[in-house]
């Protein structure tokens, strides 16, 4: 029997902090960077005949405090920053989905699995499973920041080649804090998706996890303009209405199946 559950998360905070990554660039280093032009490592920058382009290994948060507090200025600049939290993102990504195919050679088929973006990545799988008797062998396989697109795209790597018995699948937030964000795309991707794995595994059972509320009002080094675009479409309002269309996506799933 194949059985869709939607679950309501407790999670009443969005940590956007979350997002800038751990390793850090001291904010002199990037400046020196970036105005002597040298390459330090794995660490340089390509510059064009407006504005200086960002290639480098580190976590955004300080460099992006360094661009806050007016190290690097402009409107290219922020533009800039940007393009390097997503080359950073894509790029430890990267390393995780190769990690993960080794893994996989050795992982035992027919467990449980969590797969999908922050939520899944962070959820404390090896603490809430010593609870249990006896203690499941569960797999993680979500990767902070994907999209829909992304877990699409690697389906075999964070999915089919674990076989899950049980599919605890959260993805799509990262879609909602895009500009282009429309709800019936996501859900209809979201159906595709679904389907695809009833398709492939059809003896999983699949639990859908709900979109978790937002505060916006939280503090957050995230400059407020920056917060007003990212929680444009990811309000409460939106979240709670794809939140029930997925519910009865569920539904309808299971009724069919």
């Amino acid at each position: 029997l194949f059985v869709t559950i939607l679950l309501q998360k407790l999670y009443l905070c969005c940590s956007v902090n979350a997002m800038y990554g751990q390793r850090v660039l001291a904010a002199r280093k990037l400046w020196h960077i970036l105005a002597g032009g040298e390459t330090i490592g794995d660490y340089c920058w390509t510059p064009d005949c407006r504005h200086h382009k960002i290639l480098a290994r580190s976590s955004s948060r300080r460099a992006y405090n360094s661009y806050r507090h007016g190290v690097i200025t402009g409107k290219a600049a922020e533009m800039d920053i940007m393009k390097f939290f997503e080359q950073q993102r894509l790029r430890e990504r990267k390393i995780k989905i190769t990690r993960f195919k080794q893994l996989n050679v050795h992982a035992r088929k027919g467990q449980i699995l969590f797969a999908g973006s922050s939520l899944a990545e962070q959820f404390p799988i090896d603490e809430l499973k010593l609870l249990l008797d006896p203690v499941p062998i569960i797999y993680n396989r979500g990767i902070g920041g994907d999209i829909m697109a992304d877990l699409e795209g690697d389906c075999d790597t964070l999915i089919f080649d674990l076989a899950p018995r049980l599919l605890f699948i959260n993805i799509g937030s990262n879609d909602l804090n895009s500009p282009q964000y429309k709800e019936d795309d996501l859900l209809g991707r979201y159906e595709k998706l679904l389907r695809r794995i009833i398709e492939r595994l059809p003896k999983t059972s699949i639990f859908v996890l709900s979109y978790y509320p937002v505060n916006p009002t939280a503090p957050s080094d995230i400059p407020p303009e920056h917060t007003a675009v990212m929680f444009a479409n990811r309000n409460n309002s939106n979240i709670n209405h794809i939140n029930q269309r997925l519910e009865n996506l569920a539904r309808a799933l299971n009724e069919e199946s």
